[in-house]
């Protein structure tokens, strides 16, 4: 794994401790590829709260991982980056 990827997977565990459903959200978003509305049925909550959720989940692991030294406000996980598919490339919906 590189080191983007342990901090990364660093950083999802402690977001998991303050706040599961946000850890969820994001393995839903960026790593399974699902839309707002595909998370927020797989997860039983609106739309409205996984797009609030995912917003601020985003946030908070683009600044841990800035705070770490990881990557730069351009690197390979930008809050734009946790808004594509790891797969594609593609914007998210």
């Amino acid at each position: 794994m590189t080191r983007t990827c342990l901090a990364l997977d660093r950083a999802l565990s402690e977001l998991e401790q303050f706040d599961e459903q946000q850890c969820r959200i994001v393995e839903l978003r960026y790593f399974a590829g699902l839309t707002i509305e595909e998370t927020a049925e797989a997860l039983r909550i609106s739309p409205s709260t996984v797009k609030r959720e995912w917003e601020i989940a985003r946030t908070w692991l683009y600044q841990r991982m800035k705070d770490r030294g990881v990557m730069d406000p351009c690197g390979s996980l930008s809050i734009d980056s946790l808004n594509r598919s790891p797969e594609s490339g593609r914007p998210r919906t």
